[in-house]
């Protein structure tokens, strides 16, 4: 929320799933944490910090890899930020975004930020990014049996309903495991003439 409140601020909304709103008959997964206030949450990742063995005297530092353009290294910086509060040092390696999903490509990085826009409309082209038979698209090689039952089973289920509780339940699945941690869903900026006529808004600006 303060991400796109006081960040990027061009009418993103936040990302409390992987699956945006608005595909057809799906209503998507929830984070676990959203119910909980910021300071609920900043206590709770101290506390899962601390179970894992770090603290004060012994920080969880990694690198993290973003493509170097001018919204991602702000966005970057925020985050940088935000995992500053709970003892967390992140090293920034900025790059050409070729470069950037090179990388990710090779799976040569420690944590990184990706973004994704669907090629049809339709909650199994988000989830798809955690399926292992994916692995251009599965940076973080994500990998549990049940999640990839559940997108094999809603491929052949004709029932709509049924196919999207499968679809939903797989997606509570890869939020639950953290495979990805959701930031926002983001937005087509456009500078349209009024003298132009016919043009109609969407995602991929076809």
């Amino acid at each position: 929320e303060i991400m796109v409140a006081k960040v990027t601020r061009a009418g993103e909304r936040p990302a409390y799933a992987l699956v945006p709103p608005g595909m057809p008959q799906y209503q998507s997964a929830q984070l676990s944490f959203r119910r909980m206030n910021m300071e609920q949450r900043l206590a709770h990742a101290r506390a899962l910090l601390a179970d894992a063995g770090y603290g004060v005297n012994n920080p969880l530092s990694f690198e993290y890899n973003f493509a170097g353009t001018t919204e991602t290294r702000i966005i970057s910086v925020a985050l940088q930020g935000m995992w500053n509060n709970v003892g967390v040092k992140a090293l920034m390696v900025p790059s050409d975004s070729q470069i950037h999903y090179n990388l990710l490509r090779k799976r040569d990085f420690q944590a990184a930020w990706a973004g994704w826009a669907a090629d049809y409309r339709d909650p199994k082209n988000f989830l798809t990014l955690g399926s292992v038979s994916a692995p251009d698209l599965n940076y973080g090689d994500y990998a549990n049996p049940q999640f990839d039952a559940l997108l094999d089973r809603s491929d052949r289920e004709r029932n709509v309903e049924t196919r999207s509780a499968l679809l939903r339940r797989a997606e509570q699945l890869l939020l639950d495991d953290v495979a990805v941690a959701p930031v926002f869903f983001g937005v087509a900026r456009d500078l349209v003439s009024p003298q132009v006529k016919g043009w109609k808004d969407n995602v991929l600006n076809v």
